[in-house]
């Protein structure tokens, strides 16, 4: 169904990448929707979600594309902590500013790493002229902390580093 040559917008030159979604924080969700005038109920479920970034995740594993596992970064960010998510989102739900950083380097990294990195070959290298990272030196979102990085770290490909 991601890959299908029989949709009329198929081509096999186009790449596809998959973004899971954030997790929700049910805390901040249930107060912002109770103090509504009417109050309501909350209408999310933090293993709901969970469970639709891991379906995202195993179909694109399953489809051969990539994916942005956002909801693994910005639960690793906060410490896999449900409270400490409204560090991250808005209302519970929308990320808020620091939590589009994350949602930034999340996709930077998987669009440096699985697409930009995989057009070079010895003969001719792709390069990046805003940033001179090579794939062995771009970790992944999952690699972060092994690299010693906070997923906040800038390292896109956009970054200005040296």
């Amino acid at each position: 169904m991601v890959r299908s040559p029989s949709s009329e917008y198929h081509s096999p030159k186009t790449r596809i990448l998959l973004i899971s979604p954030p997790p929700v924080n049910t805390y901040q969700r249930s107060a912002e929707l109770a103090s509504r005038n009417p109050p309501r109920e909350c209408d999310r479920e933090f293993e709901f979600t969970q469970l639709y970034a891991e379906a995202v995740v195993k179909t694109a594993q399953e489809e051969g594309v990539a994916v942005a596992d956002v909801w693994t970064v910005v639960w690793e960010a906060a410490g896999r902590d449900e409270r400490a998510l409204s560090a991250y989102l808005l209302d519970g739900v929308h990320l808020n500013a620091k939590g589009y950083e994350v949602w930034d380097i999340s996709i930077c990294v998987k669009v440096s790493t699985d697409y930009l990195f995989s057009l070079s070959s010895p003969t001719s290298p792709l390069t990046n002229p805003l940033c001179s990272r090579t794939p062995e030196s771009t970790p992944t979102t999952s690699g972060m902390s092994s690299h010693g990085m906070s997923p906040l770290s800038p390292f896109c490909p956009r970054c200005s580093c040296s």
